[in-house]
């Protein structure tokens, strides 16, 4: 059985090849763009895929949720209020082999068209839907994965917390193939020098979120394929 895997960026999909075997796994980098999300799921079931996970860094929605804090969904919440649910069976056997150490946290992630930017986004958004995290790819994947019954999984580590601002300079720093666009980021501190301390936090927190996810492929291996 070949499992589909889609990812907002390359880093993300890097931390995969961890300890993971990687044989009979496909993935696909969206560029952090929620529609091309979509077309990889879409993709990967068309190339043999029987199975779809969302891997990658979240924004946190919870307020008890810390960067580095690995999220496995139980279901996921899309813009217009529908709930997907992610595959019992396969969860279960996935946060039964994780660190029992309180980095593992199971709930609902929200899926969003544009980056939450601030923290009163976060709390809107945290009351409005139920979901402890966020991100662009989740919800598309699982729209896919629906339609085509296949089963889901979602797994996301939280990169800035539900009382972090993403700084302006930040956005728009990922390229169509998932890689950083640094000058983007330059242009924007140039513009906005202040925002240069939260541009740092995030870039520490943005650490812990992606060590964290190398933690869970390596210790996940085999279990990340649905059986």
């Amino acid at each position: 059985m070949k499992l589909g895997v889609v990812t907002g960026v390359l880093r993300e999909a890097h931390c995969l090849q961890n300890g993971m075997d990687m044989a009979n796994v496909m993935v696909r980098c969206a560029g952090a763009r929620p529609e091309y999300a979509e077309k990889c799921a879409t993709d990967l079931l068309a190339e043999g895929c029987s199975a779809l996970i969302s891997f990658g860094i979240a924004g946190g929605l919870a307020p008890a949720l810390s960067a580095g804090q690995v999220v496995v969904a139980d279901r996921v919440v899309t813009p217009s209020k529908r709930e997907i649910p992610t595959s019992d069976n396969w969860r279960e056997r996935l946060v039964s082999a994780l660190p029992r150490n309180g980095t593992i946290v199971m709930g609902a992630v929200a899926g969003s068209e544009n980056i939450v930017l601030d923290p009163d986004a976060k709390q809107n958004m945290f009351s409005d839907t139920g979901a402890i995290a966020v991100d662009m790819e989740s919800h598309r994947v699982a729209l896919v994965a629906a339609e085509a019954g296949v089963p889901l999984m979602v797994v996301r580590a939280v990169c800035d917390a539900a009382d972090q601002t993403i700084p302006r300079s930040a956005v728009g720093a990922i390229n169509e193939n998932g890689a950083p666009h640094y000058g983007k980021v330059i242009v924007g501190l140039c513009k906005r020098p202040s925002d240069l301390p939260k541009l740092m936090r995030l870039s520490k927190d943005s650490e812990s979120a992606f060590a964290s996810l190398r933690r869970v492929a390596s210790v996940a291996g085999v279990l990340f394929r649905f059986a």
